[in-house]
């Protein structure tokens, strides 16, 4: 009986501190923006870069609903910000996809990577979903205005895509290359004609792009 019991508390000391807070609790609370279950979830030793059922961090659910200060605790926690989704998206591709300028300025004050291997840029989101200044912002940080995506494309290229002509000016402006083609052999003229941006395509031709 002794030993049974010496064994128990053996087994328990091994397995480590139980948090009071789950992890699925500190999801919904870095969904949701409440700092303090966050907060609580980290202080009891739960995990941080730990993955939910949906194969994202905490980080990730926190940048992709623009949660920003659950975002500044996470990484002030040391947070790895280049850990990505099970979709291959980074918290910050996510923050900027949705617009968050704030989350993204977050990740831009802690040095977060603006690229991963492999995966769409922050800089290809705001630039395929049309923020403006979020391509500002980025493009100030030293984010790499002639990154590829996965299928070839280029901020300019999806910028012309969907006919948001002040990022197209933007990126020219901070030197995009304007002869690059994307796997399908398209240019970024090739993709405003493609998509019927006649104002993006006659700024390309200005530019010197030829047809």
């Amino acid at each position: 009986m002794r030993k049974r019991l010496w064994l128990l508390l053996l087994a328990l000391c091994l397995a480590g501190p139980a948090t009071a807070t789950s992890l699925d609790a500190a999801r919904t609370g870095a969904e949701m923006g409440r700092v303090s279950v966050v907060r609580d979830y980290l202080d009891e030793g739960g995990a941080i870069d730990a993955l939910d059922f949906r194969g994202s961090t905490l980080l990730i659910q926190a940048a992709r609903n623009g949660q920003t200060e659950v975002v500044a605790l996470l990484l002030a926690r040391g947070a790895n910000p280049a850990l990505h989704s099970s979709a291959g998206e980074s918290a910050i591709a996510l923050a900027a996809m949705n617009g968050h300028l704030d989350t993204v300025d977050a990740f831009i004050a802690a040095r977060a990577p603006l690229e991963i291997p492999n995966a769409w840029s922050p800089l290809h989101y705001a630039a395929y979903m049309g923020h403006e200044r979020i391509v500002q912002r980025l493009l100030a940080a030293g984010a790499r205005v002639d990154a590829r995506a996965d299928n070839g494309a280029t901020a300019l290229m999806l910028a012309a895509r969907g006919g948001y002509l002040a990022i197209v000016e933007q990126l020219l402006v901070a030197g995009a290359d304007i002869t690059l083609r994307s796997d399908r052999g398209l240019t970024p003229l090739g993709w405003a004609l493609a998509n019927d941006r006649a104002e993006v395509a006659a700024r390309l031709r200005r530019a010197g792009a030829a047809d």
